[in-house]
Order: structure tokens, then sequence, then C-alpha cells
């Protein structure tokens, strides 16, 4: 992970930590009828029922989807690249195994097969795409019910004013 990369989950886990809290707060606040989670996710499906709506477990519901759709797609790659690093690493130790043999005959069906290979990567391709862009709808979702709590939420204004 880079710098930047760890900076930025750095910064995404303080902002869900501080938008916990401040919905810990309204919640204790108004006393509103829900129970307080630890974590930012099922404190929102918490909120979400009592708000009426199902719009972030519809979002929840899909990014799930699309992660195991990730797996099944990546795992084929993760396994070459693991058969291959365990074969190169045995070599280094003058060790033999099958595991080289392996790893050619999946070298031969790549170059033997390039279509299939082309149509899983862009299968593979268009499922990260959309699961980076289900990632940040569910930012957007996680934070419009937020704010459409706060809002229900509002305290009252002393004798009706403003």
């Amino acid at each position: 992970m880079s710098l930047f990369g760890f900076a930025s989950a750095l910064g995404s886990a303080m902002e869900n930590t501080e938008l916990l809290k401040a919905l810990h707060q309204r919640i204790e606040q108004q006393r509103v009828p829900v129970a307080s989670r630890d974590d930012l996710g099922p404190q929102l499906l918490e909120l979400e029922r009592y708000m009426g709506s199902t719009a972030f477990s519809d979002v929840q519901s899909r990014v799930r989807k699309s992660t195991i759709w990730m797996i099944v797609v990546f795992l084929p790659v993760a396994v070459f690249m693991l058969l291959a690093g365990g074969a190169y690493g045995l070599e280094m130790f003058g060790v033999g195994s099958g595991v080289d043999a392996v790893v050619h005959q999946l070298a031969l069906f790549v170059t033997a097969y390039p279509s299939q290979v082309m149509v899983w990567a862009a299968l593979a391709i268009a499922i990260l795409v959309y699961w980076k862009w289900l990632g940040h709808k569910a930012g957007q979702v996680r934070l419009a019910l937020a704010d459409a709590f706060f809002e229900k939420t509002e305290p009252a204004a002393p004798f009706g004013g403003a």
C-alpha cells in the first residue's frame, strides 16, 4: 500500500468514526428508538429501518455480490501467480517439483486460447470498474442517509420560533 493509499484509508476511517460518534450523540440526545452499534455499517442499517428506507441496504447488497464476483474472477489469477511464484521459489532451492509443469500447462493454455483470455480479462475489468463505482455510490448513500437522519431528528426550536 502506498503512502497516499494509507493516508486515504486512515482519513476515511477517521471520517467514519466521527460520523458514528455524531450519530450516537443524536440518538442519545433525541432519544431515538434505535439500538446503538459499534460499527458504522450496522448502525446505518438500524437507522435505515427507523427512517423507512432501503437505499443503503440495497447498495450494500450489490457491493457484497460484486465482491463475491471479484473473488470468483480474480481467484484464478491469484492461484496462477501463487503456483508460478512457488515453482520459482522451489527452483531457487534446487527442489524438483511438479508445480513447474502445471505452470507451463497454464501458460500454454493462455497462449493457445487468447480470445477466451481476453474475454475473461474484459469481464474482470468490467467487474472491477463496477465494484469501484459501487464503493463510491455506497459512500454517497451513506452520507445521504446520515443527512436525512439528522434532518428528521433536528431538535425543535423553543416556542416554535426559528
